[in-house]
Order: C-alpha cells, then structure tokens, then sequence
C-alpha cells in the first residue's frame, strides 16, 4: 500500500513531507494531490523537480528485496560492501509514492542503458548506488561492466566482485 520512500516520510520534517494519509493506499484520492510533489531528498539535486523519484531499490529474486519478502542482514552471504541496496535512476516513470522499484528481471545491467531501465545518472562520475554495508559510492560507468552489475545485485549468488574498476578510489569513504 506504501512504497518505502512513503515510510521514510515519517521521519523528516514536517514541512518536508507534510500532508500524505497514512490510511489511504499511495494512489488514493488524497494522496494522488502529492504525486507531483516529491520531497527533494528523493530527488537527485541536478533534476528538476517532478513527481518521479532519483531513488529505488534493486528488487527481484535473490536481492536483498524479492518478491513478496525482505532480506535480513544474517541472509547476506555475499560481501555486504559488495551487495547493492538501492540506485540512482536518471529517467524513470516511478512516482516517488508508488510502491514499485528497479526490478533484476526486467532491469539492464549497463549503466545508463537508454533502451530500458537502468542504474543510470547525468552526473559524468556515474550513478550513485547504496550499499548493504550502509556506503554510498558512484559507480563509474567504465568499469561497469553487466556481469559485473549483476553480480552486485545478489545476496547469496558467491560471485567474487572487484570493485576497483566501478569505484574510484580517492573518491571511497
């Protein structure tokens, strides 16, 4: 009924976020007056604002986040450091209300695949993408190749993954 950019609206300031009925599904006639109103958190600060987030989650069988349950951090056999969480999107139809992310089954595995949805950005240094060990980094679409991205999508798949051609490493934290 919620997507998860919804759920964190309960944590930000109320002039941020103010507004969302808690006790109507995210397109309800309520919350539908939202939908062209995404909280700027959601967005990365290089587009203009619109109803469609920056933001989503890697979904799909074997992710942290498949079909019908979540992951624990105890199912993460795969490195955590090497395990991504969540990704930028430089161009997609997600609304940031509705309940629906970057799904492996029908996702490219290439940066910045124009021909279908993709871990994507118009920064020059790569999409930023969210990692099961808490990191952020941007990931170079250099190195990037699709095995590579597949891999990282993964919780238990035992794919060893160099990260060193997808992050630069002056720019790790």
């Amino acid at each position: 009924m919620h997507s998860w950019r919804v759920i964190l609206l309960k944590f930000c300031a109320p002039e941020q976020c103010s507004g969302y009925d808690f006790d109507e599904p995210w397109d309800g006639p309520h919350n539908r007056r939202l939908h062209d109103r995404a909280p700027e958190f959601l967005q990365c600060p290089s587009r203009r604002p619109s109803g469609n987030t920056s933001y989503v989650l890697v979904t799909g069988p074997g992710t942290l986040f498949a079909k019908g349950r979540d992951a624990t951090m105890s199912e993460i056999t795969d490195d955590p450091a090497h395990t991504l969480l969540l990704a930028e999107v430089s161009s997609t139809d997600i609304n940031w209300l509705e309940p629906r992310d970057l799904d492996t089954a029908t996702m490219s595995f290439r940066i910045d695949d124009e021909t279908r949805p993709a871990i994507s950005s118009s920064h020059p240094e790569g999409p930023a993408v969210g990692f099961a060990n808490y990191r952020v980094h941007r990931l170079s679409p250099d190195g990037a190749d699709p095995e590579r991205i597949k891999a990282l999508t993964t919780i238990a798949g035992g794919e060893p993954v160099d990260l060193s051609p997808l992050i630069d490493a002056t720019k790790r934290d």
